[in-house]
């Protein structure tokens, strides 16, 4: 239907910050998680990986320093790498950060962002509580360094809770954020709201090393968004995650695999096997067998051993991967 439609956007460059109407669209979603922003605060990108990727190469040099959760997002981990920066590995607890680790990083090494999942953390599943919340956006402004918040999975959250970007405002928050985990991850549609300043010098590195990102997706994205069933489509697709995630859950633990936590939503579960140490070699296994697992040194700012693996709830309702994950829980139990 768009692409039947006359207009520049099939022929010509977009606007440097992205299709106006999607923008404030976003502007009025962003309000509904009590996040303030213009849409002159909000710069369309190809995906959250570019909005990541824009961010560190305005925030960092090589050689500069950067907080990380650990576990954490794997690709952000390889884009820090290439760039040359130091990563900061913060461990992740079932409520968020060691704050007191983060501090005691953030004294030795004076780093100059903490990239961090406040909701549905990948790999975790977790949710940083209140009060962590507060003490990380306070050792921000007690060692003046800049919250990144990845917030990719915010759509796949029944009931909404409060951001690091609620509670900072966009002072020192940038909020990051795309479809691909609920309308498609094909399209390559994602933003950054941040302060008007960071906007406009995140528009310019996008220029640079992209020109502009497609009038078309956004468009289709803006028609997908306010088409009117996009909510119908968020209440079924959480109806059946939250479905796929107890049942998953229930029998993870009648196997007698551990759980690192019990997600409220989402579709990651983070879970060992017992007396396994290292799960790199359990997923090479997984593999020949036909199965694709994720071990958790994938998910390590230095790929160290983890005994954790991340399981897709969606997948592992297949009973073939079931019946697998029972005879090495069994096999490991021996």
């Amino acid at each position: 239907m768009l692409a039947r439609k006359n207009g520049a956007y099939l022929t010509e460059y977009g606007h440097p910050f992205g299709y106006l109407p999607l923008r404030e669209h976003l502007a009025l979603m962003l309000a509904g998680l009590g996040i303030t922003a213009d849409p002159g605060q909000i710069l369309l990108t190809h995906g959250t990986s570019q909005a990541l990727e824009l961010v560190i190469r305005y925030l960092l040099r090589p050689g500069d320093a950067a907080l990380v959760d650990d576990p954490g997002y794997y690709n952000m981990f390889g884009n820090l790498r290439l760039q040359g920066v130091e990563m900061l590995a913060v461990p992740r607890n079932p409520d968020g950060p060691d704050v007191v680790i983060l501090e005691n990083l953030a004294v030795a090494h004076r780093p100059k962002v903490y990239f961090t999942q406040s909701v549905m953390q990948n790999p975790t599943g977790t949710d940083m509580s209140p009060h962590v919340a507060f003490k990380v956006l306070q050792a921000a402004e007690r060692h003046n360094f800049t919250v990144v918040e990845d917030d990719i999975f915010c759509d796949l959250q029944v009931k909404t809770t409060p951001r690091l970007a609620t509670l900072d405002q966009l002072n020192r928050v940038i909020y990051a954020r795309s479809f691909s985990k609920t309308l498609s991850g094909s399209l390559r549609v994602g933003f950054v709201a941040c302060s008007r300043h960071i906007a406009n010098e995140l528009a310019d590195i996008k220029m640079l090393t992209s020109i502009t990102t497609s009038p078309f997706t956004e468009r289709l994205i803006y028609l997908m968004l306010v088409d009117g069933h996009y909510r119908k489509y968020l209440s079924r697709l959480h109806e059946r995650l939250g479905e796929a995630r107890v049942n998953v859950v229930r029998t993870f633990e009648r196997i007698g695999l551990e759980l690192f936590t019990e997600p409220l939503d989402g579709m990651f579960l983070w879970a060992r096997f017992p007396h396994i140490d290292d799960s790199l070699g359990l997923a090479e296994e997984a593999q020949r067998d036909g199965i694709m697992l994720a071990p958790g040194t994938v998910f390590r700012p230095h790929l160290e051993r983890s005994p954790w693996m991340r399981f897709n709830v969606a997948v592992c309702e297949d009973t073939r991967v079931q019946r697998w994950v029972q005879r090495q829980a069994a096999h490991a139990a021996a």
